[in-house]
């Protein structure tokens, strides 16, 4: 991994992934990883991470898709800083009928971080650091206006984190444009 022009951290991973359709128009997929990076240029690069995701995607008998999702993470550290375990939910809903020109989706993600021995600054954090955060956003994609077939896509997203330690805490309300591909 490099940032710039300097290595970060070098690492290996393994990943596995498996997804199963259900009778119903559902899938689920699920998939883990077990990192490892070491010869960091900071100490708070060198980890091991275990991931677990899960997902379930249903297409609802009017086409529309709802997509459910839990990623679970334990980061150990040499750095007690980098050394934590996180959760975070998501529910999207996508609507299959375009609304005039645009497709709509729009999703809710819920996260919680735990840093069990957390310093800030000079000073130990009692009882470490905890983050809990709720995004919502709005994408709308524009599939009638495409060249080469990418169209443009518009994101709204408005949320906040807040935690035990005052520098963590933040609102936000953004407004991205980007392109997407129609493939």
């Amino acid at each position: 991994s490099w940032y710039g022009e300097a290595r970060s951290y070098r690492f290996g991973r393994l990943s596995l992934d498996r997804t199963w359709r259900l009778h119903n128009e559902a899938t689920v997929r699920m998939n883990g990883l077990v990192e490892d990076r070491f010869d960091a240029r900071y100490r708070s690069n060198e980890a091991t991470i275990l991931g677990l995701n899960a997902e379930f995607n249903r297409r609802l008998g009017n086409g529309d898709l709802l997509a459910l999702s839990l990623a679970l993470r334990d980061t150990d550290s040499v750095s007690a800083n980098g050394t934590f375990q996180a959760a975070s939910f998501r529910a999207a809903y996508s609507f299959d009928q375009p609304v005039g020109p645009v497709r709509l989706s729009a999703g809710l993600t819920l996260g919680y971080s735990d840093y069990p021995v957390y310093q800030s600054g000079l000073f130990l954090v009692p009882g470490g650091r905890q983050d809990q955060s709720y995004y919502a956003d709005v994408n709308m994609f524009f599939d009638q206006i495409d060249y080469a077939g990418f169209a443009p896509m518009l994101r709204i997203r408005a949320g906040r984190r807040r935690s035990n330690d005052s520098r963590f805490n933040s609102r936000e309300v953004s407004v991205s444009l980007g392109v997407q591909s129609k493939f």
